[in-house]
């Protein structure tokens, strides 16, 4: 193991213990676990995802179902690159091809059998992962709402990183696919989820549909 792979692994040893979001499972076996990231781009893979968290959200109309998934995900990309960045300097891979997905449920977890550094957080989590991801399934849900849950997404990991996160939070809130999705001052998001239309759902803290006073 290379001094990096050994600082990375330590890295990720800490930050699970932030949230369950927060852990990539990786060791030898975790390469077997679920199926290649890459995949949920295959219609194929992602319409039953979609089609039980539906089900499971009480609702009918499957872009809700999207918008969910994709945060959900978003959420636990972020927090392992945002935090194996802020303590290493560098993002863990997250190749689509040895990153896997398991859902459980309700619930997503991370695998590789690989836990080696990467590149920076905007180039792990956009470039190879959410952008594709975006093309592939802006056919069920406008693109601009995906980017509006990746946005919040980083914005919600840096809060539970906290103060030292600022100026990595802020530096990959830049980047084009991100800087409009927000305002950039109060960083109320431009779009919804959608997660008011589900049966047991309601407004989010940064939602575009709420005054500043119900939010």
């Amino acid at each position: 193991m290379t001094s990096g792979e050994s600082g990375l692994a330590d890295a990720l040893t800490r930050i699970r213990a932030v949230t369950p979001y927060f852990e990539l499972h990786h060791g030898p076996g975790e390469e077997r676990v679920g199926l290649p990231t890459r995949r949920l781009r295959d219609p194929d893979v992602a319409g039953p995802l979609f089609d039980g968290l539906a089900a499971a959200l009480g609702t009918s109309e499957r872009r809700v179902a999207v918008s969910m998934l994709f945060l959900d995900y978003a959420a636990h990309l972020w927090s392992v690159a945002l935090g194996t960045a802020l303590l290493t300097g560098r993002s863990a891979d997250l190749d689509p091809d040895t990153l896997r997905f398991r859902r459980d449920g309700t619930t997503t977890t991370l695998h590789t059998g690989l836990s080696r550094p990467g590149g920076t957080p905007a180039g792990e989590v956009l470039d190879r992962q959410l952008e594709p991801l975006v093309a592939a399934w802006s056919a069920e849900v406008s693109a601009g709402l995906l980017w509006g849950n990746a946005a919040s997404c980083v914005v919600s990991t840096g809060a539970l990183l906290g103060p030292a996160s600022a100026g990595l939070v802020a530096g990959t809130l830049s980047d084009p696919r991100l800087a409009d999705a927000l305002d950039p001052v109060t960083r109320r998001r431009r779009s919804c989820c959608l997660y008011y239309r589900s049966s047991t759902g309601g407004y989010c803290g940064d939602c575009a549909l709420t005054p500043p006073a119900g939010r």
